[in-house]
This record gives C-alpha cells, structure tokens and sequence, in this order.
C-alpha cells in the first residue's frame, strides 16, 4: 500500500524517513486524534523524523520525534511530505540529515525555544543587517551559553559551534571516538587530521574538529537559501 497526501508518497516499511510541515500552526497531538492533548506546533518548512504511521477513519497520521524531553507526537498527514527527494534518501543522507534535525531542535531552532530551552544566555548580541539574498534587514542574533554559542539569523538557526560538555549532535558528543563519526554518519566529504566535515543535500554542513582520535569541538551550519 502506499499513502499519497498533499504531494508526498509515503510507502510502508519506509520508516523512519524525513518529513516536513505544510501548513501553519499545525498542532502536534498526544494521540492520532483531533481532540488529544497538544503537545506542540509546526510551522511550513518545520521537519520531523517519522518513525511510523497509522490511519484513523481513513486519515493518516505520522508519528514523529519531539524533543527528548517530550518524546514523540503525531502529525496529521494532511500537512506533512517528504522532505528529501527519492534519490537523496540513502541511508547516509538520511543519518546526516536527522543528525541536523535533532541539532535545531536539541539547541533551539529560533531564539525563543533557545531561551525556553537553556534560560538566559552569557552573553547576546542583537542587531539589524542587511541580507542581500533576502534583499531586506534581518535580525542577526548570537546565544552564547556555558555549553555552546548559537547564531540566528531572521529568526532561525543557522549555526552552533559546541566545544565542551555532554550536549549532543544528533549521536554524537564531545570525547567521542573519531571513527564514531564514520559508524554514525559515514566517511566524510571532506578530511584533514584535525577536520572532519560532511555537506548535506539540504544546504546544510556538519564539521567536527578531531585531536588524538576524539570529537574536540562541533559545529553546525545552514545556509540561507
């Protein structure tokens, strides 16, 4: 069987696979039901790693990651289609991908969920700027933390640069095995001693600085598209 909504094919046994949202102020349920608790919001563009899906009354819902504090949810399929197209979904793409998505939400994917995340920052910078490509100002915010420094920029992440303590990407953390960085997301595209970094499809770059044999630093980057 396969499920076509709004423009996505979803087939079974695909799962997990990568998801976006459609519509705005979507409600994430408790339940694959209208009426269930919510336990979140989506917005177009938003992306979610979906782990299965289920019908009701002839309706699909899929249920997706949350954060690690609020576990999984469920989608109405009627605002949900596949994020990546059907050559790019490999399974290292896949890894690379998920890894940035648990990234943005793990560290605040805008400043208000950074800050309902970790508090009050160090330290913040704030200010207009021009972005030629967007052909307006934008604000260009900077977080800095104990754990790590998160830039945004018209509202939205667009980098993270962790350098110390437990704080995850995606699997991996600081201290970690280099050859972690292979088992979880593959060799990388680009390699020195002291660099490792991959490019995804996404317009997305994972980098993760290496010394005897171990992550040391990590970061995180989206490019404005």
């Amino acid at each position: 069987m396969v499920w076509v909504l709004a423009g996505a094919t979803c087939g079974e046994g695909a799962y997990p696979t990568i998801l976006q949202c459609t519509g705005s102020s979507v409600r994430i349920r408790a339940e694959p039901d209208r009426t269930s608790d919510i336990l979140d919001k989506a917005d177009v563009g938003d992306r979610f790693i979906a782990l299965g899906e289920t019908s009701v009354d002839g309706s699909v819902w899929y249920e997706v990651e949350l954060s690690a504090a609020k576990g999984t949810g469920w989608l109405f399929g009627e605002y949900a289609e596949e994020y990546l197209e059907e050559s790019e979904r490999t399974p290292s793409v896949y890894a690379a991908v998920s890894t940035a998505i648990r990234i943005s939400r793990s560290f605040g994917y805008t400043p208000e969920r950074a800050r309902a995340l970790f508090g009050k920052p160090q330290k913040e910078t704030k200010k207009k700027v021009y972005i030629e490509m967007a052909g307006e100002k934008l604000w260009d915010e900077t977080l800095i933390y104990p754990t790590h420094e998160a830039h945004y920029l018209g509202g939205y992440l667009t980098s993270v640069r962790v350098r110390e303590g437990t704080m995850p990407f995606g699997e991996i953390r600081i201290g970690d095995p280099g050859k972690k960085l292979v088992e979880v997301l593959g060799n990388p595209g680009d390699k020195t001693d002291a660099n490792w970094s991959y490019e995804l499809p996404t317009l997305e770059f994972l980098t993760f600085e290496v010394g005897n044999g171990r992550v040391a630093a990590m970061t995180y980057e989206r490019a404005m598209d």
